[in-house]
């Protein structure tokens, strides 16, 4: 039964992030509202497969642990980002992390960021070389988000065991 938890869990971050990075791309924002719901939907799902895995003897708490750490530090991480930017990565970017974080947990979260930079980098190098982005141009980071999830919710295992030894 936990396992119907987490994919409950895995399949509303993929949503979630999915419709965040259309937004971005779209508006370059993310509201607010939809990182709220996804963040207080995730906590819920967590309390769930807790219960379920409590009910197997394997405690209640440990999976709503797992998401407040995986959320608090990515969204501590982007956040302190944000300062040293100045700005350039939006506060839209840092809660989705937490978001991400919440979903995911600590480990895959950081793939996935990883992931996101990487493809975030790619992106720019292309529209640069294509002339279509200047080097101040400020991109949207949530579609880059978006596919690091994914690319983490797919093959996060092998990279975080390549990433992290």
């Amino acid at each position: 039964m936990s396992e119907a938890w987490a994919t409950g869990r895995l399949l509303v971050l993929l949503l979630a992030v999915a419709w965040a990075g259309a937004v971005d791309l779209r508006r370059r924002i993310i509201p607010n509202g939809l990182n709220l719901a996804a963040f207080a939907v995730l906590l819920a799902l967590r309390l769930g497969e807790g219960a379920s895995q409590a009910a197997a003897s394997r405690g209640l708490w440990a999976p709503l642990a797992a998401g407040v750490l995986g959320g608090a530090a990515l969204g501590g991480a982007m956040l302190a980002l944000h300062v040293v930017t100045r700005g350039a990565l939006g506060m839209g970017d840092v809660k989705l992390a937490g978001v991400i974080g919440t979903g995911l947990g600590l480990r895959l979260g950081l793939v996935a960021l990883f992931l996101a930079f990487v493809v975030g980098a790619l992106v720019s190098l292309v529209l640069l070389g294509l002339g279509r982005a200047r080097l101040r141009d400020r991109l949207p980071f949530g579609p880059a988000m978006a596919v690091g999830t994914w690319l983490a919710a797919l093959w996060g295992g092998p990279i975080g065991r390549w990433l992290f030894g």
